[in-house]
């Protein structure tokens, strides 16, 4: 049997490494759609790009969708992960005498608060990209 030392261990470890998830997967996606914005950029200023631009921006406008759908999925189950954690880690520092939980429990919206923004400028990146590749 595991003791409970161990247990509270492992779960401060989930609640590290998926926060370090969340902030991977934002910092993926400012990398995967700076690439795809710059090379939009680019290929807007070569020669000859009217004629093939309408392609290669449907390419883009794809490309910046799924990048945004799969970061903020990323982002969300890691956050989801983390709240499990957190609850665990709550749980197993049990309560004290007066009947309150040692280690408090995450407040869902203020504990979300930095994901929830991070999600929130995927968005609004995302749309001003396909409200401007066009132009």
């Amino acid at each position: 049997m595991v003791s409970d030392d161990k247990q509270y261990e492992h779960v401060s470890q989930q609640v590290r490494h998926h926060n370090d998830r969340i902030l991977g997967s934002f910092d993926l996606f400012i990398r995967l759609f700076s690439a795809v914005v710059g090379g939009a950029i680019w290929l807007s200023l070569q020669a000859g790009a009217a004629r093939r631009g309408s392609y290669y921006a449907l390419l883009s406008d794809l490309l910046v969708g799924l990048i945004t759908v799969m970061s903020i999925l990323m982002v969300l189950e890691n956050l989801r992960a983390w709240h499990g954690y957190r609850w665990a880690q709550t749980r197993l520092g049990e309560k004290d005498e007066s009947g309150n939980y040692r280690i408090p429990p995450p407040k869902k919206l203020r504990a979300s608060l930095i994901e929830i923004g991070m999600v929130a400028c995927m968005l609004c990146s995302a749309l001003l990209f396909l409200l401007f590749n066009r132009v």
